[in-house]
């Protein structure tokens, strides 16, 4: 059992020694995925959240008060808060597509082309 800890401990250290080396190599920002625990990233996700309620609520106050309506049509406001927030959806499909070609690589390096 010793030995299998051992094992499991070195395998562990290798990959993130790999890691390690492939993040420098490569420009990436060590610790990937932490980013929202960082100044600048709670800033920027209290940003996007802000500017999706934001949307939310001017378009509850145009509906309530140019359209002499007494029921608000919510497919129009999520429609608004979808809008407002796309960017978002963008930039998460950008970082995952980053993070695909990045796994990718280091698979290619550390094992050698599989296709």
């Amino acid at each position: 059992q010793d030995l299998q800890q051992m094992d499991a401990t070195l395998r562990l250290d290798l990959m993130r020694s790999s890691l390690r080396h492939h993040q420098t190599e490569l420009g990436e920002k060590p610790l990937r995925g932490l980013e929202w625990k960082t100044f600048d990233g709670v800033r920027e996700r209290n940003n996007n959240r802000k500017k999706g309620l934001r949307a939310v609520m001017d378009e509850q106050n145009r509906q309530r008060y140019s359209d002499d309506r007494k029921v608000l049509d919510s497919s129009i406001i999520a429609r608004t808060y979808h809008q407002a927030v796309e960017s978002c959806q963008l930039r998460a499909r950008e970082v995952a597509i980053q993070d695909e070609q990045i796994a990718s690589q280091i698979i290619r390096e550390d094992f050698g082309d599989t296709e």
